[in-house]
């Protein structure tokens, strides 16, 4: 199907088309375009028209009498992955058309138009196989930032662990958890979508698609674990530091103790002896400091012998 078929469906102010060598039409336009059905009963609705141009759009399914919106989340490749984002992409199914709406920069569904150029999808025969085609492409997305994300992880845990390299990016990590807790809600949110979709769609399911959806699901769930328990790695990364520093500050603080108790009694002497009395039984004897000094040196031997007994230090 040529491009120039497009115009009885949709208007764009740009646009690319993929056929499957049959009936099957995918149109895929940035939020830019301006879009119109090309039948006089069959208008989108402005709240929905509101909904494609939104890019910060929650998960969410609708249905009408002339289509079906679907609105999904891929990943935002522009941030880093410590803090992962995501931005909505739209998916409208007309009856055997399939129309995408997305940021203009937005690459997520990139490698499947390269793909079909080397004609790797040639099996695609309806609108559901396209939709799935479509959603796995950015689900797949997600579970990439697997490995990176544990990588990430280890790194900082050495950082945080190394006495030697004090750890100053707590808002990093902060970010970090907050973004993994969004996108837990996402995910959760697009579960829900997929459902509320799958229950009320008027397209037929074979066997073959039912399997196809649930493995989709399955991804998502996958997903949404791997999410929780970076985060909750990370909150464990946080409590561990947090023991590790209140155990040296306790170590700081005990030897600063053990210091202080061995100074103590050796001021005390040092104070007898240094009264402003007349007269002072030993204070003129010839070995009056030399024995002073023994009893302290004694003193405080005997005190770290006593504190080492103990394990105080």
């Amino acid at each position: 199907m040529k491009i120039l078929k497009l115009k009885p469906f949709i208007s764009v102010a740009e646009e690319k088309a993929i056929e499957d060598f049959s009936h099957l039409l995918w149109v895929d336009c940035h939020r830019s375009a301006t879009l119109s059905l090309g039948k006089p009963d069959a208008m989108l609705h402005a709240q929905h028209m509101n909904d494609l141009k939104n890019s910060l759009h929650p998960p969410y399914f609708e249905q009408t009498d002339d289509y079906e919106l679907i609105i999904f989340r891929a990943m935002d490749r522009r941030f880093e992955i410590s803090e992962p984002r995501s931005r909505a992409i739209a998916i409208l199914l007309i009856e055997n058309t399939i129309i995408t709406i997305h940021d203009e920069n937005d690459a997520s569904l990139n490698s499947l138009f390269e793909n079909w150029d080397k004609r790797k999808h040639k099996q695609i025969g309806d609108v559901l196989a396209l939709l799935h085609l479509i959603l796995d492409e950015i689900v797949n997305v997600y579970l990439n930032i697997r490995e990176p994300l544990d990588t990430l992880t280890s790194e900082w845990q050495q950082k945080l662990l190394d006495p030697n390299d004090p750890f100053n990016d707590w808002n990093l990590i902060m970010q970090a958890r907050s973004r993994l807790r969004g996108l837990n809600t996402t995910l959760a949110l697009q579960k829900e979508a997929l459902a509320a979709w799958r229950e009320t769609t008027r397209y037929q399911f074979s066997t073959s698609h039912i399997i196809k959806f649930n493995d989709l699901n399955e991804h998502l769930s996958r997903i949404e674990r791997l999410s929780e328990g970076i985060r909750t790695d990370l909150d464990s990364l946080t409590q561990t530091y947090f023991a590790s520093t209140g155990q040296q500050t306790n170590s700081k603080v005990q030897f600063l103790a053990v210091i202080s108790a061995i100074f103590l009694p050796l001021n005390l002497i040092a104070g007898i002896f240094g009264m402003n009395f007349a007269t002072l039984p030993f204070l003129s004897h010839p070995l009056a400091p030399y024995v002073v000094v023994f009893l302290m040196l004694l003193l405080t031997a005997l005190l770290l012998w006593w504190f080492k007994k103990k394990n105080w230090y």
